[in-house]
């Protein structure tokens, strides 16, 4: 989708998402930026093919191709979760060609989503079915928000129209069954050189409390905001804080 006018800002969504999940910040954003959202290769509506390499370096190839076709020079790359990671290594990538990024919650150590965690890997074809069920879908959003009211019957019918795009299943399960899909990327965070920030949910956790202080030593010099009694999805559980977060930084660059 393409939204607004002004710089262009490519937002990139996380693992078992799609340009839904940008929805509450693109109506923010839109008011002064280009909003580019993508669906990855093999989520929400884009292909799925079974063949294809989901590693997330293979998806930043795609985000920096897509970059170049729309010669989209000196953009801001916003993602969000596995997202995070592909915005830092596109950064890497294209140098002199991203202004900055902003990484929500960047998933750099590789942590299952909440459901997922009850799973086996890699996934058979009943464990990628379920996962495109509604009641996978809704275990795993209710584990990753702090205010699960926000978790609504509308929300999961949205998130599993992917499921009735050929190959949804079979894709997901090439997903699981790719051992690059369960490692870690301190490679590629530390890899940053450019404007970055970081934005966190604070929620109490001593494991993701440690988890954010490695970001930080690997991201060297990376702005960090934390955004209070907020889960996984911090630009749809509280958009404004995010927002406001994102607008800071944004004009600090020199456009």
């Amino acid at each position: 989708t393409i939204q607004g006018s002004g710089p262009a800002l490519v937002l990139v969504h996380g693992f078992g998402g799609s340009t839904l999940a940008w929805t509450k910040l693109t109506g923010y954003l839109k008011e002064q930026y280009t909003v580019y959202a993508i669906d990855l290769l093999g989520f929400g509506l884009s292909d799925k093919p079974s063949d294809a390499s989901y590693a997330l370096p293979a998806q930043a190839d795609i985000v920096c191709a897509f970059i170049k076709k729309l010669a989209l020079e000196q953009a801001v790359l916003i993602g969000h979760s596995m997202g995070g990671v592909i915005v830092a290594d596109a950064q890497a990538k294209l140098p002199g060609t991203i202004k900055g990024i902003v990484m929500i919650e960047p998933g750099f150590y590789y942590t299952p989503p909440a459901f997922l965690k009850s799973l086996f890997f890699p996934f058979d074809r009943a464990m990628a079915k379920m996962f495109y069920s509604r009641t996978g879908r809704e275990k795993s959003f209710v584990g990753s928000y702090h205010d699960t009211s926000l978790v609504t019957p509308e929300m999961i019918d949205e998130l599993l129209i992917a499921r009735h795009t050929p190959g949804a299943v079979e894709a997901m399960q090439a997903m699981s069954a790719d051992p690059a899909a369960y490692t870690t990327y301190e490679d590629i965070a530390a890899s940053v050189t450019g404007p970055s920030m970081m934005i966190w949910g604070e929620r109490g956790e001593k494991t993701r409390t440690v988890e954010i202080e490695d970001c930080q030593r690997l991201v060297k010099g990376s702005q960090l905001i934390m955004v209070e009694q907020c889960g996984h999805y911090v630009q749809d559980e509280k958009p404004k804080q995010c927002v406001r977060a994102i607008l800071a930084f944004l004009q600090s660059l020199p456009f």
